[in-house]
């Protein structure tokens, strides 16, 4: 399995105006053991050969928001 860090995203759009669209959306999820990162793993007493990050030191949680609007002038 090559993704093992769950994501989720939501996204609310509204077009209650004339000619106006406008939303947010927002991203989050964990990209640490999303990639094999052999050239950051460092050694441990306690290394598991299993994961990714044996001594448990990477952490790379990911957010994004966005907010958007446009506004459509027909002249």
């Amino acid at each position: 399995m090559l993704a093992s860090d769950l994501a989720a995203v939501v996204r609310a759009d509204v077009r209650r105006f004339e000619g106006f669209h406008f939303g947010v959306s927002a991203y989050y999820g964990g990209t640490t053991r999303n990639r094999p990162k052999p050239d950051r793993v460092k050694t441990c007493d306690d290394a598991n050969p299993n994961v990714v990050a044996p001594c448990g030191y990477v952490s790379a949680p990911l957010f994004i928001a966005d907010a958007h609007l446009s506004v459509n002038r027909d002249r």
